[in-house]
């Protein structure tokens, strides 16, 4: 199972820390959180999260050499002051967890700034929901000024272009450039904060009428965060279907696969959905994977058994890391794994590459033009769909290139560092794309490239899903 989880949280980006589950935790005390960290402290922890890292990973250098990943620490060491906070300490570690680029290992997590992020600072009172040419797109607008509304763009907030602040930000994250918009716009009230930007913020955006305007916003303290979050939740617990088939115009089946989770309610759901497929002789099937971060992988080879009858592999293999932390971490949360715990550290566990396989016979295959929908929020298990679909050509993908690579680390765990008591991850997994071409990361790209504008989205157009339909009407 893969899977990735956007978290599109509106306030806090904090997490509650516990010790299941962290490898070498220790509880910090947060009474220290204002005192500063020795730069000898910080260049210990740096070398231990190296050697986990290492210690840990399939292919740790597969972006960045040793060498330069060196070259990177001592640069960050030396640009820092004697005395560093949790907050400099924090966008040190993740300089380097980002220059890894990898989209799994980003900004790492701290106890002490979460604690102060959460308790004493004063936010910035909208949510992005993507970043788009350098501008950040408002989503929501909590300020009691109201000046923007949803779709409205941010191009600088306290007199930093919004592009320089991307560019500066970007650099905590790994992976492809719309992994990195989606987090740097999940994670921008913190970031912030961690920065030193204060309230009140002066902020020049532009409205949907291209109208530029600036004004000074005021940000949210913590009792406002408190009672907003309780209406998110709310919100929030209102779960999209994973999954729903309907009938478009001109006879076209429209799947809208969101999420890879409940395999045999998934069967009984694609049982259902192709007998009226069937029934109705629908002339082309859409299947909407621009939502889908993931799950069981195993719903994507039933979807494939109706839509195709070629040979295909989801895959061409995996390699696994045997290593003391990722065994301290199965004794954490108490898994079995008897056959990774036997191996010797050190030793590369390597499931064989799959051969290709026909699809299971089924009497409600689809025989017509299959359109799939792919693009940025296509993720993990998703991801491994699209790329099995790219790879055997079992139908014709539609859209924008999915927001990972086909060969993917995973596996995930965390751990503390010593000194700074900072939570970083580390990956000890590898997943090879269809192909077997391991020295691949470019994304799943479309057959057919097509991106909804900006306008698009405010006129609530959706030209991807119009340009499938269009070619399944045509012969």
């Amino acid at each position: 199972m893969r899977k990735i989880i956007i978290l599109q949280l509106c306030f806090i980006q904090s997490c509650c820390f516990a010790q299941n589950g962290i490898v070498y935790y220790k509880q910090p005390d947060h009474s220290s959180a204002s005192i500063s960290i020795n730069k000898a402290a910080l260049k210990e922890d740096m070398a231990f999260w190296l050697s986990v890292m290492e210690e840990s990973h399939v292919n740790l250098y597969h972006f960045i050499s040793r060498e330069k990943l060196k070259n990177l620490q001592d640069s960050v060491l030396n640009s820092l002051p004697d005395g560093i906070t949790h907050q400099q300490a924090l966008f040190a570690m993740g300089t380097l967890a980002g220059s890894l680029n990898e989209g799994h290992i980003y900004l790492p997590s701290s106890p002490m700034v979460d604690s102060l992020y959460a308790n004493h600072s004063v936010r910035l009172p909208f949510s992005i929901s993507n970043i788009s040419d350098g501008r950040f797109i408002v989503a929501s607008d909590w300020s009691k000024q109201q000046q923007l509304e949803k779709g409205d763009t941010i191009i600088s907030i306290s007199g930093v272009t919004s592009k320089e602040l991307y560019n500066r930000y970007s650099k905590f994250f790994g992976g492809l450039d719309a992994w990195k918009e989606q987090l740097v716009g999940a994670y921008i009230r913190k970031l912030l904060f961690i920065d030193g930007f204060n309230s009140p913020y002066s902020i020049k955006a532009i409205r949907s009428n291209n109208d530029t305007v600036s004004f000074t916003a005021d940000g949210l303290n913590k009792s406002q965060v408190d009672s907003l979050n309780k209406v998110l939740a709310g919100q929030q617990s209102v779960r999209t279907s994973p999954y729903t088939f309907g009938i478009l115009d001109a006879n076209i089946a429209h799947i809208q696969f969101n999420s890879m989770d409940g395999s045999e309610a998934f069967g009984q759901f694609l049982d259902s959905s192709f007998a009226i497929i069937k029934e109705k002789n629908c002339i082309g099937l859409i299947v909407d994977l621009r939502k889908n971060g993931g799950g069981d992988s195993k719903l994507g080879e039933q979807l494939i058994n109706y839509i195709s009858s070629k040979p295909y592999r989801m895959s061409g293999g995996m390699k696994w890391k045997v290593s003391s932390h990722y065994k301290a971490f199965l004794d954490m949360v108490k898994a079995d794994q008897q056959f990774y715990r036997q191996k010797a550290n050190g030793e590369m566990f390597e499931a064989e590459n799959p051969a290709t396989r026909k699809p299971s016979n089924n009497q409600y295959t689809f025989k017509g033009k299959v359109a799939v929908l792919i693009g940025a929020n296509t993720f993990s298990s998703a991801n491994m769909l699209a790329d099995a679909i790219k790879e055997y050509q079992l139908a014709t993908l539609f859209g924008e290139p999915t927001g990972e690579c086909g060969n993917d680390f995973g596996e995930v765990f965390s751990f503390m560092l010593p000194n700074t008591h900072i939570i970083a991850r580390a990956s000890s997994k590898m997943f090879i794309r269809a192909s077997g071409n391991e020295s691949d990361f470019s994304p799943t790209r479309p057959d057919v490239e097509v991106k909804n504008t900006m306008q698009d989205n405010k006129r609530k157009k959706d030209s991807v899903l119009e340009t499938a339909v269009n070619w399944l009407l045509t012969k």
